[in-house]
């Protein structure tokens, strides 16, 4: 694509052939001693018809672009001959020209000019001055400045075909990575057929679901561990089924936190009766033994009265007997009762044991559990990220891995370095930047996750 620059000296064609026309003419019409004066009026028209001023045939963005090393343009010289009423063109000038890299160009005849920081009218207008100089004419001459190639722009990073390309006027970022083949995607060798972007995606769906059902799990043994009375879904969880597919996991979740709950408290429960019930018979038991010992005294006085009684001969051996028997049925009943509370006693105490093992081993079991999903989590997520990395080069792969629009699999990110000052510079640039010839456009790709993790982290 090349753009066109004059610098215009020349009359009107059709103002030019008319006055050849007269003088073609005069011959006929004119006498001897008038033609001077008429060929004098013909001279002054086709003076009268010269504009004095450089005139680009371009406008817009064009006129605005300023030559640079590297530029190539091509050059034609042409101007009017009146003693041969037609024009006579500089063939030794005109050619192709390249901008050397102090921003000069030689030109036969005319020697150097200065054309980096020159448009292509203004340089039109120096080479027709220059050229006018060199030779004596008495206009100066017509001079068109075509611009062949421009500068190339460089565009780095995860694109296709990393490379120079041949800048134009208004070129864009986007355009310019159009340019180098688009974003950077596997090719067939590399990441095989459509079967294996379609197993990794079917991986990667996979493994986003159980990530986030094990980070709904491990938030529900938190729950258990901190013996919590009801369980809250955790915020900020993802999940490729979306926020439906969360849900339903969560529902579940839920529901086997109050049905373990239930059943630990259950039990504990049954444990609390069985230990109130012992504690009852205990009581019972103790009132027994009190009543039973004070009988139990008042026998063994009985017994020592009708012993005393006996050595006297006051009274029988029969009666003496059948105190003693009452005695000992008495002191054998308070026996049982004591042996009963015991019994009871050391039942509570296991009791209380099995209450404590039972929530050390379901405290111990949660906290495995736990352990056991944290591990799985973190194995997860690092199986997701490996996937992410593989989808994000495939574009297939990333849309059959089922990522929304707000949670892409990766992101574009663009930077220009640009020469400031003979410094380069390093800007941020979006979609529609328009760039400049010599810049160097870098092109990154980057996981959503990494970059706001470095974003935080910086």
């Amino acid at each position: 694509m090349t753009k066109t620059f004059h610098a215009q000296h020349s009359v009107s064609i059709a103002l030019l052939r008319a006055q050849r026309k007269v003088l073609e003419f005069l011959p006929l019409v004119c006498p001897v001693y008038v033609r001077p004066l008429i060929l004098l009026l013909a001279a002054a028209l086709s003076a009268a018809a010269v504009p004095t001023s450089a005139q680009n045939s371009t406008t817009g963005d064009v006129q605005a672009y300023v030559l640079g090393p590297a530029d190539q343009i091509s050059i034609r010289v042409v101007a009017w001959d009146d003693s041969k009423m037609a024009f006579a063109q500089f063939d030794e000038l005109g050619g192709n020209y390249t901008i050397g890299i102090d921003g000069t160009m030689m030109m036969p005849l005319v020697g150097s000019i200065r054309a980096a920081g020159q448009t292509g009218a203004s340089l039109a207008a120096a080479v027709s001055a220059a050229v006018q100089q060199k030779t004596g004419l008495s206009q100066p001459p017509s001079t068109t400045v075509n611009i062949l190639k421009y500068r190339p722009v460089y565009v780095l990073g995860d694109v296709m075909r990393p490379g120079s390309y041949d800048f134009r006027p208004g070129l864009t970022t986007v355009q310019a990575v159009a340019l180098a083949g688009g974003l950077y995607r596997l090719n067939g060798e590399e990441t095989g057929d459509l079967i294996a972007a379609i197993r990794t995606s079917g991986t990667y769906r996979e493994v986003g679901l159980t990530r986030a059902r094990m980070q709904l799990r491990a938030a529900r043994l938190q729950a258990e561990q901190a013996d919590q009375d009801s369980l809250l879904r955790p915020e900020g969880l993802s999940s490729p089924g979306g926020e439906a597919a969360l849900a339903a996991m969560f529902e579940q979740e839920k529901i086997l936190f109050a049905s373990r709950r239930e059943t630990l408290a259950n039990a504990l429960a049954e444990l609390d009766t069985s230990r109130k019930l012992l504690e009852s018979e205990i009581a019972a038991r103790q009132e027994k033994l009190t009543a039973l010992e004070r009988q139990i005294g008042l026998v063994r006085e009985s017994v020592g009265t009708l012993d005393t009684l006996l050595k006297r001969g006051l009274s029988r051996s029969q009666s003496l007997v059948v105190a003693q028997q009452t005695l000992i049925e008495l002191e054998a009943r308070a026996l049982d009762n004591e042996t009963g509370i015991f019994k009871a006693q050391q039942q509570i105490s296991e009791l209380d044991r099995s209450k404590a093992d039972l929530i050390s081993t379901r405290r111990l079991q949660v906290l495995r559990e736990l352990q056991a999903t944290e591990a799985e989590i973190d194995r997860l997520s690092n199986r997701e990220v490996v996937n992410r990395r593989i989808l994000r080069e495939s574009g297939a792969g990333a849309m059959l891995a089922g990522e929304t629009p707000d949670k892409p699999v990766s992101i574009v990110r663009y930077q220009i370095l640009r020469s400031n000052s003979g410094e380069p510079a390093a800007q941020p640039a979006g979609r529609a930047t328009v760039l400049q010839p010599l810049d160097v456009l870098e092109v990154i790709l980057e996981d959503p996750l990494e970059a706001a993790s470095s974003s935080e982290g910086g």
